[in-house]
């Protein structure tokens, strides 16, 4: 494989010739060139995941060391320690449209609520699969940076 590595840019060439190259446009936005099909990429640290959005789809990745690993293996999963289905306002502002109602199933990546802060509409999506257990929000309100949104169980 050759590749050649610029101060913000890649390019690779595989043992089958398949070409790849790899910008970066900003602090988490990427390009991505393979075999002539362009990806746009944005990873976005989310509590103790990463939100990887590839062509605006949403993928979930949870990043683990081997203390992370450990811990799964004999029962202190660090996910189920924390409350992972609580959905928290990340900015502070004014919720202007709900999507959906209690005990409705979500995938993760799904669509919850628009918060408008700052004149810009903030898309806050499902961070699992799962049932709406509790709504605390409703349209309208005024919400807090960490305020808890809703729950959603597994």
């Amino acid at each position: 494989m050759n590749f050649n590595l610029n101060s913000k840019d890649l390019s690779l060439t595989s043992a089958d010739d398949n070409q790849i190259n790899f910008i970066q446009l900003n602090t988490n936005t990427y390009s991505l060139l393979l075999n002539n099909k362009s990806y746009y990429i944005s990873i976005n640290k989310q509590n103790n995941q990463f939100k990887v959005n590839i062509n605006h789809n949403p993928y979930l990745v949870d990043v683990q060391d081997i203390h992370d690993f450990l811990l799964k293996t004999i029962g202190m999963d660090k996910r189920k320690l924390s409350k992972l289905g609580e959905v928290q306002a990340l900015i502070p502002g004014l919720v202007s449209k709900l999507f959906v109602v209690e005990g409705e199933s979500v995938k993760i990546g799904q669509k919850l609520i628009i918060l408008e802060a700052m004149k810009m509409e903030n898309e806050i999506a499902s961070p699992i699969n799962g049932t709406i257990k509790k709504i605390y929000i409703k349209s309208g309100d005024k919400i807090d940076k960490g305020s808890i949104i809703m729950e959603i169980t597994e």
